[in-house]
């Protein structure tokens, strides 16, 4: 019997994201540790509409370590930009896609807010005026303010491509960018559970493997232009590939843990970029400390 991996009930859970990322752009190589949190409460489930209402809280974002100043500049920047997104309060669908923005008030109050903060800290830089000129018309357009949520870390994780789909198994192709967001692609999905799976245990392991379905010939050029005065793009043959594994709850569809790998190589010594995502949810964590403290010997 197919089983679709979807949140079936209501229910609330933090969760912690730990990304590590490793980027060697020729001759700029940079390292970081990224650790988020959120509160996740799902309100309630509509199985007739097919989506969710929900509420989602960033509690924190860290940068943990950083091996490039200018790294530690793109996560200061980016923590004022992401408070505008700290709150959100949203109706979505099964598949994690955002269909409506209900606290639009909040965060445009958080915008106008922010704006004015940085006017004043920064004066007319014009990193800055380019930054806030941005951000305006992202915020004066619903499409792109939802377009901006649904490409932030927790519905990239959490729903995935995995999210709304079915198993034993589920092939699928989807259109978007490669791991440099330089290029357009098509990525051929491949979606599957443990041989012989059971529904009715505590948690089911939902894997998935994607890579390019083809790369055509003037890929190289539109995803590495960039690199043309450094090295020979004409000659490189990238490896594109992204692996994941997620735990879930079968009777609730709640995500208990997951761990994800993206890796886009165009060359092993001049030109690739590594992510490695785990998110995990309190309870697993709670539960994996327990049985790290549990004495290996119990006395009678």
């Amino acid at each position: 019997m197919d089983y679709r991996i979807v949140i079936k009930e209501p229910f609330q859970e933090k969760y912690t994201l730990t990304i590590d990322s490793d980027m060697l752009g020729v001759s700029v190589h940079m390292v970081s540790k990224i650790q988020i949190r959120w509160d996740f409460r799902v309100i309630r489930i509509d199985e007739v509409q097919d989506q969710m209402e929900i509420e989602l809280i960033q509690l924190d974002n860290v940068l943990l370590e950083a091996n490039n100043p200018l790294i530690k500049e793109m996560a200061a920047v980016s923590r004022v930009f992401g408070k505008m997104y700290s709150e959100l309060h949203l109706i979505i669908d099964r598949k994690g896609k955002i269909l409506e923005v209900l606290n639009m008030d909040l965060i445009l109050g958080k915008w106008k807010h922010t704006k004015a903060e940085m006017k004043e800290a920064m004066g007319s830089s014009p990193d800055i005026q380019n930054a806030i000129s941005l951000n305006d018309s992202i915020f004066q357009d619903t499409d792109k303010l939802k377009a901006g949520i649904q490409a932030s870390e927790f519905f990239s994780i959490y729903f995935g491509e995995v999210y709304g789909e079915y198993l034993p198994s589920t092939q699928k192709k989807v259109a978007k960018t490669n791991f440099f967001n330089t290029a357009n692609i098509h990525w051929a999905y491949s979606i599957f559970g443990e041989k012989n799976m059971k529904y009715d245990g505590n948690t089911i392991k939902v894997y998935s493997k994607a890579e390019p379905s083809s790369l055509t010939p003037g890929f190289n050029n539109r995803a590495y232009n960039q690199f043309a005065n450094q090295l020979d793009i004409a000659t490189l043959d990238p490896i594109l590939k992204e692996e994941s594994t997620y735990l879930i709850q079968p009777r609730t569809g709640k995500l208990m843990d997951a761990i994800l790998s993206k890796e886009e190589i165009a060359n092993h010594d001049l030109l690739y970029t590594k992510m490695h995502y785990r998110f995990i949810s309190d309870t697993s964590l709670a539960e994996k400390n327990n049985l790290r403290n549990k004495p290996v010997f119990q006395t009678v």
